[in-house]
């Protein structure tokens, strides 16, 4: 089946940063803007590993960095596509926990 071009949106690949180690710890995907997806990480953490992690930043007094990594105009396909690029380059050059 053909996508519409109703579908095709501007995607932003982007990583959670830790704040002292300068380490990406999550990454993901967005149609918003990067300020939005930030805000959601940290009004909605949820029951995960990323979750933990920003609820201990923010027990501290810290908050997570988001970095834009890469920016395109596409499909959701594409954007898990590129998501797992990233993950897959950044580990490899130890940039990642």
């Amino acid at each position: 089946m053909p996508l519409s071009s109703a579908e095709c949106k501007t995607y932003r690949i982007y990583a959670l940063v830790d704040p002292s180690t300068n380490l990406a710890y999550y990454f993901g995907q967005t149609a918003n803007t990067l300020f939005l997806r930030w805000r959601d990480h940290l009004r909605k953490p949820g029951d995960t590993k990323k979750g933990d992690w920003v609820r201990e930043l923010r027990a501290d007094e810290r908050e997570p960095h988001i970095v834009l990594l890469e920016e395109f105009s596409g499909y959701r396909p594409h954007a898990y596509e590129r998501e797992s690029y990233w993950i897959k380059r950044l580990r490899s050059e130890g940039t990642c926990f």
